[in-house]
């Protein structure tokens, strides 16, 4: 269930970013002389949400590739770090967070 309501948030969160993306390109189109890019085709590649980081957040941010961005900007590794006593609530049938908390 958990990757079947992911894959469904993964690609209407893609939608969304996609329609987005199209409907401010004029904001971004220096970024894509710059890049060097046929941004249409690439918005037509996007699927889902690490389509849409490839193609535009690891870049714009500085991070080159999605993998970098995620490692860095995911609280995920860091939670291990807390060392004050922490309550982190999550539904368990969350499509994002509830496979990334442990569970008892």
């Amino acid at each position: 269930m958990e990757k079947t309501m992911f894959g469904l948030y993964n690609f209407a969160l893609g939608y969304c970013l996609k329609k987005k993306l199209r409907e401010h390109r004029k904001t971004f189109e220096p970024l894509i002389q710059e890049w060097g890019m046929d941004i249409d085709k690439e918005i037509e590649k996007i699927k889902g949400i690490r389509d849409f980081d490839k193609l535009v957040t690891a870049r714009l941010q500085g991070y080159g590739i999605p993998d970098n961005y995620y490692r860095t900007a995911s609280l995920g590794q860091r939670l291990k770090d807390i060392r004050i006593p922490t309550l982190l609530l999550s539904s368990i049938d969350d499509p994002v967070i509830s496979y990334l908390l442990p569970h008892p």
